[in-house]
Protein backbone atom coordinates (compact mmCIF):
# COMPACT_ATOMS: atom_id res chain seq x y z
CA UNK A 1 0.00 0.00 0.00
CA UNK A 2 1.36 3.30 -0.90
CA UNK A 3 1.24 6.58 1.09
CA UNK A 4 -1.61 8.30 -0.53
CA UNK A 5 -3.88 4.67 -0.04
CA UNK A 6 -3.22 4.67 3.64
CA UNK A 7 -3.99 8.39 3.94
CA UNK A 8 -7.32 7.60 2.52
CA UNK A 9 -8.15 4.54 4.14
CA UNK A 10 -7.51 6.20 7.54
CA UNK A 11 -10.09 9.44 6.34
CA UNK A 12 -12.42 6.70 4.90
CA UNK A 13 -12.72 5.20 8.66
CA UNK A 14 -12.95 8.23 10.63
CA UNK A 15 -15.55 9.21 7.80
CA UNK A 16 -17.48 6.15 7.80
CA UNK A 17 -17.29 4.47 11.59
CA UNK A 18 -18.73 7.26 14.53
CA UNK A 19 -15.93 7.01 16.94
CA UNK A 20 -18.58 6.30 19.61
CA UNK A 21 -18.84 2.43 18.24
CA UNK A 22 -15.46 2.38 19.40
CA UNK A 23 -13.22 0.73 16.18
CA UNK A 24 -10.05 -0.28 15.63
CA UNK A 25 -8.35 -0.87 12.56
CA UNK A 26 -4.90 -2.94 11.83
CA UNK A 27 -3.64 -3.35 8.40
CA UNK A 28 -0.35 -4.83 7.26
CA UNK A 29 1.32 -4.42 4.21
CA UNK A 30 4.08 -6.81 3.23
CA UNK A 31 4.48 -8.04 6.36
CA UNK A 32 4.70 -4.05 7.18
CA UNK A 33 2.04 -2.31 9.24
CA UNK A 34 1.34 0.73 7.78
CA UNK A 35 -2.27 1.38 9.60
CA UNK A 36 -3.26 1.28 12.94
CA UNK A 37 -5.73 3.28 14.14
CA UNK A 38 -8.87 3.77 16.69
CA UNK A 39 -11.97 5.66 17.57
CA UNK A 40 -12.61 6.23 21.56
CA UNK A 41 -11.13 3.16 22.65
CA UNK A 42 -7.51 2.09 23.71
CA UNK A 43 -5.50 0.16 21.19
CA UNK A 44 -4.89 -2.47 23.67
CA UNK A 45 -8.19 -2.71 25.10
CA UNK A 46 -10.08 -5.85 23.71
CA UNK A 47 -13.44 -6.97 23.03
CA UNK A 48 -15.62 -10.17 22.06
CA UNK A 49 -15.17 -11.40 18.96
CA UNK A 50 -17.53 -13.68 18.32
CA UNK A 51 -17.22 -15.75 15.13
CA UNK A 52 -13.98 -14.43 14.25
CA UNK A 53 -12.66 -16.49 17.02
CA UNK A 54 -13.23 -19.49 14.26
CA UNK A 55 -10.45 -17.93 12.19
CA UNK A 56 -7.93 -18.27 15.02
CA UNK A 57 -8.77 -22.10 15.60
CA UNK A 58 -8.66 -22.63 11.51
CA UNK A 59 -4.37 -21.30 12.29
CA UNK A 60 -4.36 -23.32 15.09
CA UNK A 61 -5.37 -26.54 12.99
CA UNK A 62 -3.11 -25.42 10.62
CA UNK A 63 -0.10 -25.36 12.90
CA UNK A 64 -0.68 -29.12 13.78
CA UNK A 65 -1.12 -30.02 10.18
CA UNK A 66 2.52 -28.64 10.08
CA UNK A 67 3.93 -30.80 13.04
CA UNK A 68 2.21 -33.75 11.20
CA UNK A 69 0.14 -34.68 14.10
CA UNK A 70 -3.48 -33.95 11.85
CA UNK A 71 -4.00 -34.99 8.34
CA UNK A 72 -7.26 -33.48 6.91
CA UNK A 73 -7.51 -36.37 4.56
CA UNK A 74 -7.85 -39.12 7.62
CA UNK A 75 -11.29 -39.96 8.65
CA UNK A 76 -12.32 -38.19 11.82
CA UNK A 77 -13.00 -41.30 13.75
CA UNK A 78 -8.99 -42.32 13.41
CA UNK A 79 -7.98 -39.69 16.02
CA UNK A 80 -11.86 -39.62 17.54
CA UNK A 81 -13.36 -43.35 17.91
CA UNK A 82 -16.53 -42.25 18.91
CA UNK A 83 -17.36 -40.32 16.58
CA UNK A 84 -17.50 -43.11 14.55
CA UNK A 85 -21.11 -43.78 15.49
CA UNK A 86 -24.62 -42.59 13.94
CA UNK A 87 -23.59 -43.51 10.73
CA UNK A 88 -20.56 -40.93 10.78
CA UNK A 89 -18.03 -43.40 10.31
CA UNK A 90 -16.66 -42.46 6.99
CA UNK A 91 -16.53 -38.10 7.63
CA UNK A 92 -13.19 -37.05 6.89
CA UNK A 93 -11.25 -34.41 8.83
CA UNK A 94 -11.83 -32.49 5.90
CA UNK A 95 -15.26 -32.84 5.47
CA UNK A 96 -15.80 -31.63 9.43
CA UNK A 97 -13.60 -28.64 9.10
CA UNK A 98 -15.27 -27.59 5.76
CA UNK A 99 -19.24 -27.77 7.12
CA UNK A 100 -19.93 -30.35 5.21
CA UNK A 101 -20.80 -33.16 8.59
CA UNK A 102 -24.61 -32.35 9.45
CA UNK A 103 -24.07 -31.88 12.54
CA UNK A 104 -24.92 -28.05 13.20
CA UNK A 105 -26.99 -29.31 16.18
CA UNK A 106 -27.30 -32.23 18.07
CA UNK A 107 -31.46 -33.45 18.50
CA UNK A 108 -32.05 -32.21 22.12
CA UNK A 109 -30.22 -29.00 21.36
CA UNK A 110 -27.50 -27.93 22.96
CA UNK A 111 -27.67 -25.55 26.15
CA UNK A 112 -25.79 -22.42 27.11
CA UNK A 113 -23.53 -23.78 30.33
CA UNK A 114 -22.70 -26.98 27.34
CA UNK A 115 -21.42 -24.82 25.22
CA UNK A 116 -18.92 -23.91 27.52
CA UNK A 117 -17.77 -27.51 28.39
CA UNK A 118 -14.99 -29.31 27.30
CA UNK A 119 -16.11 -32.32 26.29
CA UNK A 120 -20.10 -32.74 27.14
CA UNK A 121 -20.87 -31.03 24.10
CA UNK A 122 -18.44 -32.99 21.80
CA UNK A 123 -20.21 -36.63 23.38
CA UNK A 124 -23.17 -35.55 22.73
CA UNK A 125 -22.27 -34.70 18.99
CA UNK A 126 -20.58 -37.73 18.83
CA UNK A 127 -23.67 -39.35 19.09
CA UNK A 128 -25.69 -37.43 16.34
CA UNK A 129 -26.66 -38.81 13.47
CA UNK A 130 -25.95 -36.15 10.44
CA UNK A 131 -28.32 -34.24 9.43
CA UNK A 132 -27.69 -35.10 6.01
CA UNK A 133 -25.69 -37.14 3.95
CA UNK A 134 -21.95 -36.12 4.73
CA UNK A 135 -20.24 -34.57 2.00
CA UNK A 136 -23.40 -34.47 -0.25
CA UNK A 137 -23.77 -30.45 1.31
CA UNK A 138 -22.79 -28.02 4.03
CA UNK A 139 -24.42 -25.37 6.38
CA UNK A 140 -22.45 -23.17 8.92
CA UNK A 141 -22.08 -24.94 11.74
CA UNK A 142 -22.06 -21.61 13.40
CA UNK A 143 -21.35 -23.20 17.08
CA UNK A 144 -20.92 -26.60 17.14
CA UNK A 145 -17.69 -26.52 14.55
CA UNK A 146 -15.71 -24.81 17.58
CA UNK A 147 -16.62 -28.17 20.07
CA UNK A 148 -15.73 -30.57 17.28
CA UNK A 149 -12.35 -29.04 16.93
CA UNK A 150 -11.19 -28.41 20.30
CA UNK A 151 -12.24 -32.33 21.47
CA UNK A 152 -10.35 -33.24 17.59
CA UNK A 153 -7.55 -31.59 18.81
CA UNK A 154 -7.48 -32.73 22.55
CA UNK A 155 -7.82 -36.58 21.40
CA UNK A 156 -4.37 -35.45 19.50
CA UNK A 157 -2.76 -33.21 21.67
CA UNK A 158 -4.52 -33.97 25.14
CA UNK A 159 -4.78 -29.96 24.78
CA UNK A 160 -8.24 -28.33 24.00
CA UNK A 161 -7.83 -25.85 21.24
CA UNK A 162 -8.06 -23.14 23.54
CA UNK A 163 -4.87 -24.66 25.61
CA UNK A 164 -3.25 -25.08 22.67
CA UNK A 165 -3.49 -21.61 21.07
CA UNK A 166 -2.53 -20.61 24.06
CA UNK A 167 0.76 -22.28 24.41
CA UNK A 168 1.91 -22.60 20.89
CA UNK A 169 1.19 -19.36 19.21
CA UNK A 170 -0.61 -16.84 21.67
CA UNK A 171 1.50 -16.59 24.12
CA UNK A 172 4.87 -17.05 21.98
CA UNK A 173 3.65 -14.19 20.15
CA UNK A 174 2.40 -12.04 23.00
CA UNK A 175 -0.18 -10.42 21.92
CA UNK A 176 -4.23 -9.60 22.69
CA UNK A 177 -5.88 -12.59 20.37
CA UNK A 178 -7.54 -15.18 23.08
CA UNK A 179 -9.57 -18.05 22.76
CA UNK A 180 -10.05 -17.80 26.70
CA UNK A 181 -9.06 -14.76 28.49
CA UNK A 182 -7.28 -15.50 32.07
CA UNK A 183 -8.75 -13.77 35.02
CA UNK A 184 -5.81 -11.68 35.85
CA UNK A 185 -6.19 -9.61 32.61
CA UNK A 186 -9.97 -9.27 32.30
CA UNK A 187 -9.54 -5.45 33.15
CA UNK A 188 -8.28 -5.15 29.73
CA UNK A 189 -11.34 -6.72 28.34
CA UNK A 190 -14.86 -4.36 27.40
CA UNK A 191 -17.94 -5.78 26.79
CA UNK A 192 -19.52 -5.32 23.55
CA UNK A 193 -21.92 -2.54 23.27
CA UNK A 194 -26.10 -3.20 22.41
CA UNK A 195 -26.35 -2.24 18.56
CA UNK A 196 -27.95 0.66 17.59
CA UNK A 197 -31.00 -0.54 15.96
CA UNK A 198 -31.73 2.60 14.17
CA UNK A 199 -29.06 2.52 11.48
CA UNK A 200 -31.54 1.68 8.10
CA UNK A 201 -30.28 -1.65 6.33
CA UNK A 202 -28.60 -1.43 2.89
CA UNK A 203 -31.50 -2.48 0.66
CA UNK A 204 -29.74 -5.29 -0.68
CA UNK A 205 -28.74 -7.12 2.47
CA UNK A 206 -31.79 -9.26 3.31
CA UNK A 207 -30.38 -12.10 3.05
CA UNK A 208 -27.93 -10.98 6.22
CA UNK A 209 -30.69 -9.70 8.00
CA UNK A 210 -32.16 -13.39 7.84
CA UNK A 211 -28.74 -14.42 8.74
CA UNK A 212 -28.05 -12.57 11.99
CA UNK A 213 -31.93 -13.60 13.30
CA UNK A 214 -31.31 -17.30 12.94
CA UNK A 215 -28.35 -16.81 14.64
CA UNK A 216 -29.85 -14.59 17.06
CA UNK A 217 -32.57 -16.95 17.61
CA UNK A 218 -29.80 -19.95 18.18
CA UNK A 219 -28.57 -17.74 20.34
CA UNK A 220 -32.20 -17.45 22.17
CA UNK A 221 -32.64 -21.16 22.02
CA UNK A 222 -29.06 -21.98 23.90
CA UNK A 223 -29.38 -19.45 27.14
CA UNK A 224 -31.22 -16.45 25.96
CA UNK A 225 -29.72 -12.87 24.91
CA UNK A 226 -27.64 -13.24 27.87
CA UNK A 227 -25.54 -15.48 25.45
CA UNK A 228 -24.05 -12.39 24.33
CA UNK A 229 -22.84 -11.27 27.77
CA UNK A 230 -19.10 -12.18 28.64
CA UNK A 231 -19.23 -13.59 31.99
CA UNK A 232 -15.52 -14.24 34.01
CA UNK A 233 -15.77 -17.67 33.52
CA UNK A 234 -16.99 -17.78 30.17
CA UNK A 235 -14.29 -15.33 29.42
CA UNK A 236 -11.97 -17.69 31.08
CA UNK A 237 -13.22 -20.53 28.90
CA UNK A 238 -13.47 -18.89 25.72
CA UNK A 239 -15.53 -20.86 23.64
CA UNK A 240 -13.46 -21.81 20.55
CA UNK A 241 -16.73 -21.03 17.53
CA UNK A 242 -17.99 -17.21 19.08
CA UNK A 243 -16.00 -17.11 22.54
CA UNK A 244 -13.05 -15.23 21.34
CA UNK A 245 -11.74 -11.82 22.65
CA UNK A 246 -9.43 -9.85 20.72
CA UNK A 247 -7.96 -6.26 19.77
CA UNK A 248 -7.44 -5.10 16.17
CA UNK A 249 -4.07 -5.32 16.81
CA UNK A 250 -3.84 -8.87 18.28
CA UNK A 251 -5.66 -10.47 15.42
CA UNK A 252 -3.55 -8.88 12.38
CA UNK A 253 -0.50 -9.77 14.39
CA UNK A 254 -1.33 -13.54 14.63
CA UNK A 255 -2.83 -13.47 10.87
CA UNK A 256 0.63 -11.55 9.89
CA UNK A 257 2.90 -14.53 11.39
CA UNK A 258 0.83 -17.01 10.16
CA UNK A 259 1.04 -15.90 6.93
CA UNK A 260 4.76 -14.29 6.67
CA UNK A 261 3.67 -12.10 3.45
CA UNK A 262 6.92 -10.28 4.41
CA UNK A 263 10.52 -11.17 4.24
CA UNK A 264 10.53 -13.42 7.43
CA UNK A 265 9.69 -16.76 8.00
CA UNK A 266 5.44 -17.76 8.33
CA UNK A 267 4.50 -19.18 11.45
CA UNK A 268 2.74 -22.21 8.98
CA UNK A 269 3.86 -23.16 6.26
CA UNK A 270 2.48 -21.47 2.98
CA UNK A 271 1.46 -25.43 1.63
CA UNK A 272 -0.89 -25.52 4.68
CA UNK A 273 -2.27 -22.45 5.48
CA UNK A 274 -3.32 -22.16 1.48
CA UNK A 275 -4.27 -25.37 1.54
CA UNK A 276 -6.72 -24.13 4.58
CA UNK A 277 -7.20 -21.38 2.56
CA UNK A 278 -8.89 -22.80 -0.87
CA UNK A 279 -12.32 -23.05 -1.75
CA UNK A 280 -13.67 -26.35 -0.28
CA UNK A 281 -17.32 -25.25 -0.67
CA UNK A 282 -19.38 -22.99 -2.41
CA UNK A 283 -23.36 -22.05 -3.02
CA UNK A 284 -26.19 -23.13 -0.94
CA UNK A 285 -25.84 -23.09 2.79
CA UNK A 286 -28.19 -25.71 3.85
CA UNK A 287 -27.76 -24.24 7.54
CA UNK A 288 -28.54 -20.81 7.28
CA UNK A 289 -30.67 -20.58 3.96
CA UNK A 290 -28.27 -18.44 2.42
CA UNK A 291 -27.45 -19.13 -1.51
CA UNK A 292 -23.79 -17.64 -1.51
CA UNK A 293 -21.61 -18.71 1.14
CA UNK A 294 -18.38 -19.99 0.95
CA UNK A 295 -15.41 -21.82 3.03
CA UNK A 296 -11.68 -23.28 2.99
CA UNK A 297 -11.09 -25.52 6.47
CA UNK A 298 -13.17 -24.00 9.06
CA UNK A 299 -12.22 -20.07 6.97
CA UNK A 300 -14.59 -17.94 5.52
CA UNK A 301 -13.83 -17.22 1.64
CA UNK A 302 -14.97 -14.35 -0.14
CA UNK A 303 -18.20 -13.86 -2.23
CA UNK A 304 -20.46 -11.23 -4.24
CA UNK A 305 -22.46 -11.00 -0.90
CA UNK A 306 -19.75 -10.73 1.42
CA UNK A 307 -16.86 -9.24 -0.42
CA UNK A 308 -13.85 -8.79 1.77
CA UNK A 309 -10.91 -9.52 -0.57
CA UNK A 310 -10.11 -11.36 -4.05
CA UNK A 311 -10.62 -14.91 -5.10
CA UNK A 312 -7.84 -16.01 -2.79
CA UNK A 313 -8.24 -14.23 0.61
CA UNK A 314 -9.82 -16.02 3.66
CA UNK A 315 -10.20 -15.22 7.50
CA UNK A 316 -13.53 -15.08 9.42
CA UNK A 317 -16.20 -12.17 10.30
CA UNK A 318 -17.98 -12.50 13.69
CA UNK A 319 -21.93 -11.79 14.42
CA UNK A 320 -20.61 -8.37 16.31
CA UNK A 321 -19.50 -6.57 13.33
CA UNK A 322 -15.54 -7.58 13.45
CA UNK A 323 -13.48 -9.10 10.59
CA UNK A 324 -9.63 -10.72 10.09
CA UNK A 325 -8.55 -11.89 7.03
CA UNK A 326 -5.44 -12.38 4.72
CA UNK A 327 -5.28 -11.51 0.95
CA UNK A 328 -2.28 -13.42 -0.75
CA UNK A 329 -2.73 -11.46 -3.69
CA UNK A 330 -2.52 -7.84 -1.95
CA UNK A 331 -0.21 -9.24 0.35
CA UNK A 332 -2.52 -7.49 3.32
CA UNK A 333 -3.47 -8.32 6.67
CA UNK A 334 -6.57 -6.66 7.86
CA UNK A 335 -7.76 -6.79 11.12
CA UNK A 336 -11.35 -4.48 12.09
CA UNK A 337 -12.35 -4.52 15.31
CA UNK A 338 -15.85 -2.79 16.71
CA UNK A 339 -17.16 -3.03 20.39
CA UNK A 340 -20.84 -1.91 19.51
CA UNK A 341 -22.26 -4.29 18.05
CA UNK A 342 -23.71 -3.89 13.88
CA UNK A 343 -26.81 -4.69 12.73
CA UNK A 344 -27.65 -6.96 10.67
CA UNK A 345 -24.48 -9.27 11.77
CA UNK A 346 -21.90 -10.02 9.99
CA UNK A 347 -18.87 -8.17 8.53
CA UNK A 348 -19.51 -4.29 9.48
CA UNK A 349 -20.69 -3.28 6.04
CA UNK A 350 -19.94 -0.02 6.47
CA UNK A 351 -16.01 -0.61 6.06
CA UNK A 352 -16.90 -2.34 2.42
CA UNK A 353 -15.33 1.23 0.80
CA UNK A 354 -12.34 0.68 2.91
CA UNK A 355 -11.96 -2.82 1.42
CA UNK A 356 -12.76 -1.89 -2.17
CA UNK A 357 -10.20 1.33 -1.98
CA UNK A 358 -7.98 -1.41 -1.06
CA UNK A 359 -8.89 -4.05 -3.79
CA UNK A 360 -8.71 -1.06 -6.05
CA UNK A 361 -5.32 0.06 -5.60
CA UNK A 362 -3.45 -2.52 -5.96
Amino acid sequence: MNVQTINAVEDLFYRLIPVEDQAQLVIYSNGKKVVDIAGEIDQDSVTGIFSVSKALCAIALAKLVDEEKLNVNEKVCRYWPEFASAGKENITVRQLLSHQAGLVETEAGLTIEQLHTDHEAAAMLANTAPLWEPGSAFGYHATTIGILISELIFRITGMSVQIYYEREIRSKLNVDAYLGLPLNIQHKFLQPLPANRELPLPAKNSLSEKAWWQFANAMRRAGGIDTLIYTPERLAFGGPAFGGVASARGLAAVFNWATGFGEFSSGVSSKTIYEFANTHVHGFDVAQLIPDRRHGLVFMKPTKSTPFGSASAFGHDGAGGSIVFADPETRIVFAYVVRRLTFPGGVDQRIYPILQLIQSSR
